[in-house]
């Protein structure tokens, strides 16, 4: 999954290497942000790429729950 998010932020969001490598991980955001602060990364960059992709989750799992309840068939109980 990290690799499909590297590649993404790369290609699509058009971020520089490090900045897309240390965006990708799923968690981690302090350490990933002092990590790119250490190496003389954008910080901020790094915390908005993971607070947005945290947003979208929470946004996008009830919406996908929803569909995927009205489309599949009740369990019997």
């Amino acid at each position: 999954m990290t690799l499909l998010a590297y590649l993404y932020l790369r290609r699509l969001a058009r971020l520089d290497p490090r900045t897309a490598w240390f965006s990708a991980p799923p968690g981690g955001l302090a350490e990933t942000s002092l990590v790119a602060l250490a190496i003389g990364d954008d910080p901020a960059l790094v915390a908005a790429v993971h607070i947005v992709r945290v947003a979208l989750v929470v946004v996008a799992a009830p919406l996908l729950f929803r569909l995927l309840e009205r489309r599949l068939p009740a369990a019997a109980s």
